[in-house]
């Protein structure tokens, strides 16, 4: 293994611990200097010049943690390739562009949807599928990092045009309202759960009827994707949805 593929691989489960040391002064800048130490190890510079470029690293940093290597790697590149002033001037934009991309993916997108849909999984069928869905994410989690890393790297000052693809704002899109669909999907789980708790009533404990509940409020958070509505906001809603079914389950028994 090469020392710039081992410095690749050490930034990389660097990126892990990024929010380790987050503080709303310099929020991440203090995670980016640890993940970007192993490069800085092998530069050709001397002991004055590595400690004025790190004590500029560390004034303020933020961008999304699941996306951050996309930053790191191309402002390393960019501080290889040409005067460091270039590449601090680039790094602030660098860091909102996969902001921006990063959190709505994953914020508002895919991270509720995951969750969500997981819950009325676990609740409809089995707790397993929580801790197989956990490792899943693990798993894919660790691969999109260490790509980001390796895509921002070689892609250097091409990546704010790269987070500018149509492939990109279309996956965003669709982590969305798949969030929005997992909001509509719990709120059926726990809808059924709370009218098969109630006592004398037998006709709304089909499954039948469970099915039609679950169709329903799918549909329903399909329509509210395509109308624009934040996923984030009816995550909020279902969990409501679920202290409220809790609350009246406990109540009709």
């Amino acid at each position: 293994m090469s020392g710039a593929t081992r410095g690749r691989v050490s930034s990389w489960w660097r990126l892990w611990l990024l929010q380790a040391s987050w503080n709303p002064k310099t929020m991440q800048s203090l995670g980016m200097l640890v993940a970007a130490l192993p490069w800085l190890r092998r530069q050709p510079w001397d002991a004055q010049r590595r400690a004025g470029w790190a004590a500029r690293e560390l004034e303020f940093r933020n961008t999304n943690p699941y996306a951050a290597g996309l930053a790191l790697g191309a402002s390393l590149r960019l501080h290889e390739l040409g005067p460091p002033e270039v590449a601090w001037r680039l790094e602030p934009a660098l860091d909102r562009a996969v902001a921006a991309v990063g959190d709505a993916f994953f914020w508002s997108g895919i991270i509720p949807a995951i969750g969500l849909l997981t819950a009325a999984a676990a609740v409809a069928i089995s707790p397993w599928i929580a801790l197989l869905a956990w490792g899943a994410f693990a798993a894919a989690q660790a691969w999109l990092r260490s790509r980001c890393l390796a895509l921002g790297y070689d892609r250097a000052a091409e990546t704010a045009a790269l987070l500018g693809d149509g492939r990109v704002h279309r996956a965003v899109t669709w982590a969305r309202r798949t969030g929005l669909v997992g909001a509509g999907t719990i709120a059926a789980v726990v809808a059924h759960a709370v009218v098969t708790a109630a006592p004398g009533t037998p006709g709304w404990t089909s499954p039948l009827t469970g099915a039609l509940l679950l169709v329903g409020a799918a549909a329903a958070g399909i329509i509210a994707a395509w109308r624009g509505a934040q996923a984030d906001r009816l995550a909020l809603v279902g969990a409501l949805a679920l202290w409220a079914g809790a609350r009246g389950a406990a109540l009709l028994r």
